[in-house]
């Protein structure tokens, strides 16, 4: 029989590393409803890992809190967080620009949202630069893109596991 830490390994290979590793490819355009049943197919693999029965009234957001698992939503907007921060240079020029005009956004860093209608706001472009302003100022002010990724990781995790 497999322990915990081996399915939580099955489960990061076989579920989480096809996700991530396509996550800003299809997340970001996935509405609300594709999302959530993706996020109850995650469930039923954490609950899988957990030894949880298939059907009770556990709490699985108390779930993946408590053992470090991330839900879909965290995976996409990290995702989004970091291609945001790798088009960094393009985002403060944006910011910076001399035709807008000096208000609290401007001196925050922020830049315009762009036109989220039709198919526009499915774009992956649209979705990180919608998400560049919801980074904290912290992260957006490192220098070091290696550093402020760490940050953007470290704002996402769930325990010290």
């Amino acid at each position: 029989m497999f322990g915990v830490n081996e399915k939580r390994v099955l489960f990061n290979g076989w579920i989480m590393g096809a996700i991530q590793s396509n996550a800003l490819a299809f997340l970001p355009s996935l509405s609300e409803g594709l999302l959530s049943s993706l996020q109850t197919a995650m469930n039923a693999g954490i609950r899988a890992v957990l030894n949880l029965p298939r059907k009770s009234i556990i709490s699985m957001s108390a779930q993946r809190e408590k053992h470090g698992f991330q839900s879909i939503t965290d995976i996409r907007d990290k995702s989004l967080m970091i291609a945001a921060l790798k088009k960094k240079d393009h985002f403060i020029h944006l910011s910076n620009s001399e035709s807008r005009p000096n208000t609290r956004a401007k001196s925050n860093g922020d830049i315009p949202h762009p036109n989220l209608k039709g198919h526009f706001g499915k774009t992956v472009s649209a979705a990180t630069a919608t998400m560049w302003n919801k980074i904290p100022k912290n992260i957006r002010d490192e220098p070091y893109f290696k550093k402020a990724s760490r940050m953007v990781k470290q704002l996402f995790k769930k325990t010290k596991h």
